[in-house]
């Protein structure tokens, strides 16, 4: 009687983790693509998460640098020439922040990249 309550005991316990394991969402790294056209950020609000990496695409034939305008030791200013791109991906460190990219060539040229907490 002993060995088949352990077993019927063991055979609930893997049902269990089987069912934990497949109802448990599973965290992937999405790839977000940002077009600096026209001097304008293109979305202006980007959300993302951390460990996602967000591609800065120049669709203008002129030059775009992207920076972050408040911290700048996250990301060092990048210039992008036309129809250049420039890939970054985001560090657990900037998780549940906001923050204000720019543009050194267009003073008016904003974006802001919203990440998740964890």
């Amino acid at each position: 009687m002993g060995t088949n309550r352990r077993t019927f005991s063991q055979s609930v316990a893997k049902a269990i983790a089987i069912f934990i394991f497949f109802q448990s969402p599973i965290a992937y790294a999405e790839t977000v693509e940002v077009l600096l056209r026209h001097a304008h950020y293109r979305p202006e609000q980007i959300q993302v998460a951390p460990g996602d990496t967000v591609i800065f695409r120049n669709t203008d034939d002129y030059e775009h640098s992207i920076k972050l305008v408040d911290q700048p030791g996250i990301l060092s200013p990048v210039e992008i020439l036309g129809a250049g791109s420039h890939s970054f991906t985001v560090p657990e460190s900037m998780a549940g922040g906001t923050f204000l990219l720019g543009c050194d060539e267009h003073p008016n040229m904003f974006a802001e990249l919203v990440v998740s907490a964890p």
